[in-house]
């Protein structure tokens, strides 16, 4: 119950408007901000630690099997990536064997082809 007065004496208060909550709504609002503050505290715990030597939190080092937590460009580029194998090991060309056998074409007349 909120209640909105005067203070007439130590302890009377002259109401002018009275607001009352059901008791569910405050039950509602303490998990789902409890909910919201577990899920913030998981997420420092997991990125930073605390740099004893300093008396600083600082960011995790990342291992190389750990993904990035966001669907940026990096994700959706190694999502795309998945199942083709890597030539730029294998050659010092940067042209694959399509690119040059499309420009064998074009120098030989460039007609189509029967």
């Amino acid at each position: 119950m909120t209640a909105f007065g005067t203070l007439t004496a130590e302890s009377t208060l002259a109401v002018e408007r009275a607001l009352t909550r059901d008791p569910a709504e405050t039950r509602y609002m303490l998990v789902v901000s409890a909910l919201g503050g577990l899920l913030v505290v998981g997420r420092f715990v997991r990125h930073w630690r605390v740099d004893r030597t300093a008396l600083a939190f600082v960011p995790r080092e990342r291992s190389r099997g750990d993904r990035p937590d966001d669907d940026g460009p990096d994700r959706r580029g190694a999502r795309a990536c998945e199942g083709r194998a890597d030539h730029s090991a294998t050659t010092d060309d940067p042209r694959t064997s399509t690119h040059r056998d499309q420009r064998k074409r074009t120098r030989g007349g460039g007609g189509p082809r029967a």
